[in-house]
């Protein structure tokens, strides 16, 4: 005879809500290829230009197909009086291009979303020092999601004879169609760097009515197991 006792019931639970507590780990995980931008082939000490409409791993390049819509930088590349140092890592990406192309230039990578679900998406907008006087204004990175309107995030700080990097967390809800994440180019002519590094897109909390499927879902596993104790008991 198998008898479940209340500290099995109990045990089975909290073995249930370690789950649910686990996920935020598991939603860690980057859901964009080349988020870091760092297996992009950059030549160690310099740059390279992508035109509109070619791919740099997992990123489409959009805009211009002559002049370079966006370029990789690497970390060690310089010009007079500054260093294009990365958020991190070996490399970032400039989406004005090799000398702002306008508003059209970036990158994008589409994405299968959950309808209702939660997503939350990372990044980090660069704006270089005008030490050599090429890099007087702010630099923006444009946000658009799924075809949506344009969101703007403006860094205006500065690091001396560097670039200053401004983390950006922001979310937005699956429709359950695929859905293009976009990032372009917002700064004006007259300034040539916008810095984008470390895309970083994950699952973000379950919506309302999943956690209530998810607590229902516990009380029918432990109204079950005392169905089954009270059954061992009486026979």
């Amino acid at each position: 005879m198998i008898r479940i006792s209340t500290y099995q019931t109990a045990a089975a639970l909290l073995a249930a809500c370690a789950l649910v507590g686990a996920t935020p780990a598991a939603a860690a995980v980057n859901l964009l290829a080349d988020g870091d931008f760092e297996g992009l082939g950059t030549p160690d000490g310099g740059f390279k230009v992508f035109q509109g409409g070619q791919t740099a791993g997992g990123w489409q390049v959009l805009g211009p197909t002559r002049g370079g819509s966006a370029q990789l930088l690497s970390t060690h590349y310089t010009e007079p009086n500054i260093a294009f140092v990365a958020e991190s890592g070996d490399a970032s990406m400039d989406l004005s291009g090799p000398d702002n192309v306008g508003p059209d230039a970036g990158i994008a990578q589409t994405i299968d979303t959950v309808k209702g679900q939660i997503y939350r998406l990372s990044f980090w907008v660069g704006n270089a020092d005008n030490n050599n006087g090429n890099f007087p204004l702010p630099s923006t990175v444009d946000l658009r999601i799924g075809g949506g309107e344009r969101q703007h995030f403006t860094n205006a700080a500065s690091t001396r004879r560097g670039v200053n990097w401004m983390l950006v967390q922001t979310t937005f809800t699956g429709t359950g169609s695929p859905t293009e994440v976009a990032f372009l180019n917002g700064t004006p002519k007259g300034d040539a760097e916008t810095g984008l590094d470390d895309v970083r897109l994950s699952l973000g909390v379950p919506e309302p009515a999943t956690w209530a499927m998810m607590i229902v879902g516990f009380g029918l596993a432990g109204a079950g197991l005392r169905r089954r104790q009270s059954r061992s008991a009486a026979a």
